[in-house]
């Protein structure tokens, strides 16, 4: 068997690998039990079966199309086998009058019932004692391979407990040895459907011990995080409270929770790292202001990190009206700007100048050195890869006199399930705003057909004339976005001229920054009645006139995204209203959406409701980085596992440090085995 002509090249340590014991985690994914000879009177079509009988007919046919075809009989009945595809070397051994041992579905052919593609066992051998594995390819091994392997190593290797006694006697688990055994070679009497579905006590032994694996991580990174430097910003409580009493409205006590746990955080020797989540509306951004002051009265510089310039744009004239009149200097840098604007802003934020820059990614440039960064904010910070978000960490690095790392504080609009942020950010501290601002009316949500489209722009133009503005928004079809330009621009031509007499305006991504920005401020001032949009205008934007969402095709969108478009919407006094329009026939799954957009506007519903559907590597959009967030273990189904998992790994930590390290090892090595 030659293993290594058939592993992929650019994988790492292949013959270590498959010869290491960490192998055996490479789990079946069904079973056959080949225990038995079942007889032929006694198959049932749609079941899988082990047959040995005798060969009675042959026959090659080319019409419809090539096959090998025959008849086997044994002393109950007969059945026919086939094989669309077929090597020459398989005709010599379907002879006629031959015995033959085979194994195949059962499903049923004109008058009688058939085998296609059945797997010929050796008749001679001895039938296992056992339920006989299946397992998927990997590394381009062969199945009958991978089962050889597995059948060595299960024999030779004995896996090292990596758990304490204690811990597998307290919880009730069974050994790692048995689990692993148990799952690749079952007993006949082993409840199959438990071990196919992951529910079987040998599953429930591995999904605790890849829990523990990502506790144990998370608290090995926890721990390295306490022992870095930031700078204590110690609370300045009379200029807040001042800052606090002169704002137009009043917070709200959920507002007021979380501005202690970040102030409380601000204060410590070692960098913050935090989550503030709260549903669209709910007054993040006041929030992250009075963080940002308590930064700069404590003479550090802050920063804001938004991945829009429209965005970016919006905050810079909100914190100005904040701010100025503290004497304040906020800057804003993006892409867009002119170089020669550009260096001047950098060379302010060098020398200190600024106390609040706000801008995009542009942020990130190497050249970028602040004089003395205290506190790091990211704006919509699942917009931004993992790079990204870290990046800001190392802004003080090159300034000898001021290495610290900033405290960090990431806002979100798309709440984090608490089962899901149990395991997934242990290490990260979490703010959540539960109440929205005292006297938001809650937005109605409708469900059009797209054949309804003319009468809802006859509804809209009378909705206008009294006075409301309107959004309308096209889904990105395509990343190269010339699908896209072309949808939004058809959408933008079809409606003006449907409404001749309304000045609509379009936004998209190709134009430029001061076409955007020329667009935004018509659409602000009430000049424009109706903004064309793609989803450019998800984030942030904070228009309160505007009281009417559409959403066109909205089944191509995905929950979070629905909900974020909704949120533009229902900023000010007067009733809201978003229409989601879609294209019949509509998926299962899109309904499901769609009805969840209809009958709920909580965000913490629709998150759980996302993370149903999704699942935790696209909800947290970890799938497309490459970053598997579990191999076996079901956030939902598992929930049960999750606590007593944590307290393991917190005793396995603090007592054994040689054994965590060896657990975190070995699960490093499973992830490979995908």
């Amino acid at each position: 068997m030659k293993i290594s002509n058939s592993l992929n090249k650019n994988e790492i340590g292949y013959s270590d690998f498959i010869s290491s014991e960490n192998f055996l985690f490479f789990f079946p994914i069904k079973y056959q039990n080949l225990t038995i000879i079942s007889k032929i009177i006694d198959l049932k079509i749609g079941e899988k079966y082990q047959i040995e009988g005798i060969i009675k007919n042959v026959n090659i046919t080319l019409r419809p199309r090539k096959q090998l075809c025959a008849i086997v009989a044994d002393d109950t009945g007969e059945l026919q086998i086939r094989w669309l595809n077929f090597y020459p070397n398989l005709i010599k051994k379907i002879k006629i009058h031959n015995k033959i041992r085979l194994s195949g579905t059962v499903r049923k052919h004109i008058n009688n019932i058939e085998i296609v593609h059945p797997d010929i066992i050796n008749e001679k051998s001895i039938l296992p004692t056992k339920l006989t594995p299946i397992y998927c390819n990997i590394f381009g091994l062969k199945v009958n391979d991978i089962k050889k392997i597995i059948y060595k190593l299960i024999n030779e290797k004995i896996l090292q407990e990596t758990l304490p006694k204690n811990i597998i006697e307290s919880y009730n688990l069974l050994s790692i040895n048995d689990a692993v055994h148990t799952i690749h070679f079952p007993e006949i009497s082993s409840d199959i459907k438990s071990l196919i579905n992951k529910t079987h006590p040998a599953w429930l032994r591995i999904k605790f011990d890849e829990l523990v694996a990502r506790n144990l991580s998370i608290l090995s990174k926890k721990n390295i995080r306490f022992n870095c430097r930031a700078i204590p910003l110690m609370k300045k409580e009379t200029s807040i409270n001042k800052f606090i009493n002169n704002l137009p409205f009043s917070l709200t006590n959920s507002q007021i929770d979380v501005i202690k746990e970040i102030s409380n955080d601000l204060t410590k020797p070692y960098p913050m790292h935090r989550i503030l989540q709260g549903d669209v509306g709910s007054g993040k951004t006041i929030v992250a202001a009075i963080a940002i002051l308590q930064a700069i009265k404590n003479k550090t510089q802050a920063v804001l990190m938004t991945p829009t310039e429209i965005l970016s744009e919006q905050h810079f004239k909100k914190f100005s009206s904040w701010f100025n009149k503290l004497g304040i200097n906020i800057g804003i840098l993006t892409s867009s700007q002119k170089q020669n604007q550009k260096n001047i802003t950098i060379q302010k934020i060098v020398t200190g100048e600024i106390d609040l820059i706000i801008g995009t990614q542009a942020i990130l440039q190497d050249k970028i050195i602040f004089n003395r960064l205290g506190l790091s904010i990211i704006d919509e910070q699942h917009k931004f890869g993992v790079w990204q978000r870290s990046s800001l960490k190392y802004k003080n690095f090159n300034n000898k006199e001021y290495s610290y790392i900033p405290h960090q504080l990431a806002m979100s609009a798309t709440p984090i399930p608490r089962t899901l942020a149990m395991v997934i950010l242990s290490d990260i501290d979490i703010s959540t705003i539960y109440e929205l601002p005292k006297g938001r009316k809650p937005i109605t949500t409708k469900l059009i057909s797209n054949n309804k489209k003319y009468e809802l722009i006859k509804r809209i133009k009378i909705e206008i004339s009294l006075g409301k503005q309107a959004y309308w928004v096209c889904p990105i079809i395509d990343q190269s976005n010339k699908l896209t330009l072309q949808n939004v621009m058809h959408t933008y031509q079809e409606i003006s001229s449907a409404l001749p007499d309304i000045n609509i305006g379009i936004i998209h991504g190709k134009l430029t920054q001061t076409e955007k920005s020329a667009v935004m401020n018509s659409f602000i001032e009430g000049n424009i009645k109706i903004l064309v949009a793609t989803t450019i205008i998800e984030v942030g934007v904070d228009i309160e006139n505007a009281s009417i969402m559409v959403i066109e095709n909205a089944e191509r969108f995905g929950l979070a995204q629905l909900h974020q478009l909704r949120g533009r919407i229902g900023r000010g006094t007067q009733n809201s209203t978003c229409i989601l329009l879609y294209q019949d026939p509509l998926s299962e799954i899109a309904m499901d959406r769609l009805k969840a957009m209809f009958y709920t506007n909580n965000g913490f519903e629709i998150a759980k409701k996302d993370l149903q559907q999704r699942g935790p590597g696209e909800f947290l959009g970890t799938k497309q980085s490459g970053d598997i967030l579990f191999k076996f273990v079901d956030i939902e189904l598992d929930k049960n596992l999750i606590e007593p998992a944590k307290q393991a790994s917190i005793y396995i930590y603090e007592n054994n440090k040689e054994l965590a390290n060896k657990h975190i090892e070995r699960w490093k090595f499973i992830s490979y085995l995908r």
